[in-house]
Protein backbone atom coordinates (compact mmCIF):
# COMPACT_ATOMS: atom_id res chain seq x y z
CA UNK A 1 0.00 0.00 0.00
CA UNK A 2 3.35 2.41 0.36
CA UNK A 3 4.44 1.69 -2.74
CA UNK A 4 1.31 2.49 -3.95
CA UNK A 5 1.17 5.77 -2.19
CA UNK A 6 4.70 6.54 -3.41
CA UNK A 7 3.53 5.92 -6.82
CA UNK A 8 0.69 8.29 -6.94
CA UNK A 9 2.78 10.71 -5.34
CA UNK A 10 5.10 10.45 -7.65
CA UNK A 11 2.81 10.60 -11.08
CA UNK A 12 1.23 13.63 -9.21
CA UNK A 13 4.60 15.55 -9.06
CA UNK A 14 6.18 14.79 -12.43
CA UNK A 15 2.46 15.80 -13.78
CA UNK A 16 3.12 19.22 -11.60
CA UNK A 17 6.47 19.30 -13.31
CA UNK A 18 5.18 18.83 -16.65
CA UNK A 19 2.19 21.16 -16.15
CA UNK A 20 4.31 23.97 -14.69
CA UNK A 21 7.37 23.68 -17.63
CA UNK A 22 4.06 23.95 -19.89
CA UNK A 23 2.97 27.02 -18.51
CA UNK A 24 6.87 28.51 -18.31
CA UNK A 25 7.10 27.67 -22.08
CA UNK A 26 4.04 29.13 -23.26
CA UNK A 27 4.01 32.27 -21.23
CA UNK A 28 7.72 32.95 -21.20
CA UNK A 29 9.15 32.83 -24.83
CA UNK A 30 12.24 34.47 -25.17
CA UNK A 31 12.68 37.27 -28.22
CA UNK A 32 16.38 36.11 -28.96
CA UNK A 33 17.66 31.95 -28.86
CA UNK A 34 20.84 34.47 -27.14
CA UNK A 35 18.30 34.74 -24.14
CA UNK A 36 18.34 30.84 -23.09
CA UNK A 37 20.51 30.52 -20.40
CA UNK A 38 22.74 26.91 -21.08
CA UNK A 39 23.71 25.64 -17.71
CA UNK A 40 25.08 22.38 -19.60
CA UNK A 41 28.36 22.12 -21.69
CA UNK A 42 26.39 19.81 -24.18
CA UNK A 43 23.92 22.17 -24.96
CA UNK A 44 26.40 24.98 -25.46
CA UNK A 45 28.01 22.65 -28.02
CA UNK A 46 24.86 21.40 -29.74
CA UNK A 47 23.94 25.89 -29.75
CA UNK A 48 27.53 26.17 -31.18
CA UNK A 49 26.87 23.51 -34.07
CA UNK A 50 23.98 25.40 -35.00
CA UNK A 51 25.49 28.66 -35.21
CA UNK A 52 28.38 27.25 -37.28
CA UNK A 53 25.69 25.70 -39.40
CA UNK A 54 23.94 28.79 -40.38
CA UNK A 55 27.37 30.31 -41.32
CA UNK A 56 28.11 27.77 -43.94
CA UNK A 57 24.20 28.51 -45.56
CA UNK A 58 23.67 30.05 -48.74
CA UNK A 59 22.31 33.81 -49.02
CA UNK A 60 18.74 32.69 -49.74
CA UNK A 61 18.89 30.52 -46.10
CA UNK A 62 20.83 33.32 -44.15
CA UNK A 63 17.72 35.60 -43.89
CA UNK A 64 15.99 33.03 -42.09
CA UNK A 65 15.83 34.75 -38.90
CA UNK A 66 16.84 33.45 -35.65
CA UNK A 67 13.70 33.66 -34.27
CA UNK A 68 11.80 31.25 -36.61
CA UNK A 69 14.69 28.81 -36.46
CA UNK A 70 13.58 29.22 -32.75
CA UNK A 71 10.05 28.72 -33.21
CA UNK A 72 11.09 25.45 -35.27
CA UNK A 73 12.80 23.53 -32.38
CA UNK A 74 10.13 25.01 -29.96
CA UNK A 75 7.79 23.64 -31.84
CA UNK A 76 8.83 20.21 -31.91
CA UNK A 77 9.45 20.48 -28.18
CA UNK A 78 5.87 21.92 -27.72
CA UNK A 79 4.34 18.56 -29.63
CA UNK A 80 6.21 16.73 -26.76
CA UNK A 81 5.06 18.95 -23.87
CA UNK A 82 1.23 19.14 -25.06
CA UNK A 83 1.28 15.71 -25.71
CA UNK A 84 2.45 14.67 -22.00
CA UNK A 85 0.51 17.14 -20.66
CA UNK A 86 -3.05 15.97 -22.57
CA UNK A 87 -2.00 12.13 -21.74
CA UNK A 88 -1.21 13.09 -17.92
CA UNK A 89 -4.34 15.42 -17.61
CA UNK A 90 -6.51 12.26 -18.98
CA UNK A 91 -5.13 9.66 -16.62
CA UNK A 92 -5.01 11.96 -13.45
CA UNK A 93 -9.14 12.30 -14.02
CA UNK A 94 -9.30 8.50 -14.95
CA UNK A 95 -7.52 7.89 -11.96
CA UNK A 96 -9.62 10.57 -10.01
CA UNK A 97 -12.65 8.36 -11.15
CA UNK A 98 -11.43 5.53 -9.79
CA UNK A 99 -10.25 6.63 -6.85
CA UNK A 100 -14.42 8.14 -6.54
CA UNK A 101 -15.45 4.65 -7.08
CA UNK A 102 -13.33 3.21 -4.42
CA UNK A 103 -14.68 5.40 -2.11
CA UNK A 104 -18.27 4.72 -2.64
CA UNK A 105 -20.02 2.52 -0.31
CA UNK A 106 -22.28 1.68 -3.66
CA UNK A 107 -19.30 -0.43 -4.62
CA UNK A 108 -19.50 -3.95 -4.49
CA UNK A 109 -16.60 -6.10 -3.84
CA UNK A 110 -15.82 -7.13 -7.39
CA UNK A 111 -15.96 -3.76 -8.68
CA UNK A 112 -13.93 -2.62 -6.10
CA UNK A 113 -11.13 -5.22 -7.09
CA UNK A 114 -11.70 -4.21 -10.93
CA UNK A 115 -11.51 -0.29 -10.04
CA UNK A 116 -7.77 -1.24 -8.09
CA UNK A 117 -7.05 -3.01 -10.69
CA UNK A 118 -7.41 -0.76 -13.62
CA UNK A 119 -5.40 1.86 -11.41
CA UNK A 120 -2.41 -0.18 -10.70
CA UNK A 121 -2.37 -0.46 -14.62
CA UNK A 122 -2.67 2.60 -15.18
CA UNK A 123 0.37 3.23 -12.78
CA UNK A 124 2.29 0.61 -14.35
CA UNK A 125 1.74 1.68 -17.67
CA UNK A 126 3.23 5.22 -16.49
CA UNK A 127 6.05 3.73 -15.04
CA UNK A 128 6.95 1.86 -18.09
CA UNK A 129 6.32 5.05 -19.84
CA UNK A 130 8.77 6.52 -18.15
CA UNK A 131 11.59 4.07 -18.23
CA UNK A 132 11.49 3.21 -21.77
CA UNK A 133 11.94 7.50 -22.33
CA UNK A 134 14.72 7.15 -19.77
CA UNK A 135 16.27 4.67 -22.25
CA UNK A 136 15.12 6.32 -25.26
CA UNK A 137 17.22 9.28 -24.28
CA UNK A 138 20.18 7.44 -22.79
CA UNK A 139 20.58 6.07 -26.67
CA UNK A 140 20.73 9.69 -28.12
CA UNK A 141 17.30 10.71 -29.15
CA UNK A 142 16.58 14.54 -28.25
CA UNK A 143 13.09 13.89 -26.52
CA UNK A 144 10.98 10.75 -26.72
CA UNK A 145 7.23 9.95 -26.01
CA UNK A 146 6.00 6.90 -25.20
CA UNK A 147 1.94 5.83 -24.85
CA UNK A 148 0.81 2.60 -24.10
CA UNK A 149 -2.16 1.32 -24.35
CA UNK A 150 -4.22 -2.02 -23.97
CA UNK A 151 -3.78 -2.72 -27.22
CA UNK A 152 -1.18 -0.21 -28.76
CA UNK A 153 2.19 1.16 -27.75
CA UNK A 154 2.57 4.35 -29.90
CA UNK A 155 6.50 5.71 -29.46
CA UNK A 156 7.60 9.10 -31.05
CA UNK A 157 11.33 10.03 -30.86
CA UNK A 158 12.54 13.52 -32.12
CA UNK A 159 15.19 12.89 -34.56
CA UNK A 160 15.52 14.16 -38.25
CA UNK A 161 15.35 10.48 -39.48
CA UNK A 162 15.19 6.93 -38.50
CA UNK A 163 15.96 4.28 -39.89
CA UNK A 164 14.80 0.77 -40.06
CA UNK A 165 17.37 -0.47 -37.97
CA UNK A 166 16.46 2.51 -35.31
CA UNK A 167 13.00 1.67 -35.14
CA UNK A 168 13.40 -2.16 -34.88
CA UNK A 169 15.66 -1.48 -31.83
CA UNK A 170 12.71 0.90 -30.33
CA UNK A 171 10.30 -2.13 -30.69
CA UNK A 172 12.14 -4.36 -29.42
CA UNK A 173 13.37 -2.08 -26.00
CA UNK A 174 9.38 -1.37 -25.38
CA UNK A 175 8.41 -5.68 -25.96
CA UNK A 176 10.75 -6.16 -22.85
CA UNK A 177 9.59 -3.61 -20.80
CA UNK A 178 5.64 -3.77 -21.67
CA UNK A 179 5.73 -7.16 -23.09
CA UNK A 180 3.75 -6.80 -26.09
CA UNK A 181 4.09 -7.84 -29.46
CA UNK A 182 6.06 -6.51 -32.43
CA UNK A 183 3.21 -5.25 -34.16
CA UNK A 184 1.45 -3.51 -31.15
CA UNK A 185 4.01 -1.01 -31.20
CA UNK A 186 4.02 2.21 -33.70
CA UNK A 187 7.31 3.75 -34.04
CA UNK A 188 7.49 7.36 -35.48
CA UNK A 189 9.76 9.93 -35.66
CA UNK A 190 9.25 14.43 -35.48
Amino acid sequence: MVLKKQTVWLLTMLSLMVVLSAYYLFNHEPTNVNDYVWDDEELMESYGEVESDMDVQSEDEENVSEESMASGIESTSDYFITQRVEIETERQKQLEEYREALSSSEANAQTLAETRSSMERIEELSEAELTIESLLKAEGYEEALVVANDDKVNVVVQADTLDRQQAVGIIRMVQEHLDVGGHQVNVTFR
